[in-house]
This record gives structure tokens, sequence and C-alpha cells, in this order.
């Protein structure tokens, strides 16, 4: 038997970096984690990229996002 306990929201987000958020999400969310909302794009997203977000069994948030340009570089 496995026991699972959910715990509230643990004050912090985790950005996980791939060249396929689409599939990284669906991944995450066959395994357990709840989507929240659709894939993004643009200014929404991490540094003008593409972002999912999937919240999972624990409450933490993951920000599934394409690889990004640096910040530095967005700015300019």
């Amino acid at each position: 038997m496995v026991l699972r306990v959910k715990t509230p929201a643990t004050g912090f987000v985790i950005c996980l970096e791939t060249e396929d958020v689409e599939a990284a999400v669906a991944k995450a969310v066959n395994a357990g984690g709840v989507s929240e909302g659709e894939v993004a794009e643009g200014e929404v997203a991490c540094c003008g990229g593409r972002v999912g977000k999937v919240k999972d069994p624990y409450g933490v948030l993951w920000m599934i996002c394409s690889p990004t340009k640096k910040c530095a570089d967005v700015e300019a």
C-alpha cells in the first residue's frame, strides 16, 4: 500500500527548462500533476519563451519553460 500525504503549497516555484514544453507538461500531468492553464508564449513566459505550469501532488508549482535568452538580452 502506498500512502501519499498532500501538504499545502510550499512557497516556492521550480523552473525546468526543456526543448519540448508540451511533451514535458503532458508527462508531468500523466504522472499525477495538475496543469495550471495552457502553455503560454511571449511576455507572460520566462524571459520571452514558452512556459507551462504544473502543480505536483504536494502543491509545488513547476514552471516548464523553453530554453530562454539571457534576461539581459531580452531587456535590450
